[in-house]
C-alpha cells in the first residue's frame, strides 16, 4: 500500500502533485522523490517500480535536444 510520496529539494519537503509531474521536477538533478510502501506485495513491488521507471524513460522531446 502506498503511503506517502514526496518530492525533496535542498532538504525541504515539498507537496506531491503526481507521478510524472514530481519526476519532472527533480529531472535537473536537485532532489529526489520519495516514495514509501508499507508492506508491499512482489507484485505492488514491481508494479510501482515499473510506473517510475516509465516515467523516467517518459522525457519531454525538448529535453532531448543538445543543449
Amino acid at each position: 500500500m502506498l503511503v506517502d510520496r514526496a518530492v525533496y529539494r535542498e532538504g525541504r519537503r515539498q507537496p506531491a502533485a503526481g507521478l510524472a509531474a514530481d519526476i519532472a521536477s527533480v529531472r535537473d538533478g536537485h532532489g529526489f522523490v520519495w516514495i514509501g510502501l508499507k508492506d508491499p506485495t512482489d507484485e505492488e513491488f514491481a508494479e510501482r517500480a515499473a510506473r517510475v521507471q516509465r516515467q523516467r524513460e517518459s522525457r519531454p522531446v525538448e529535453r532531448l535536444s543538445p543543449a
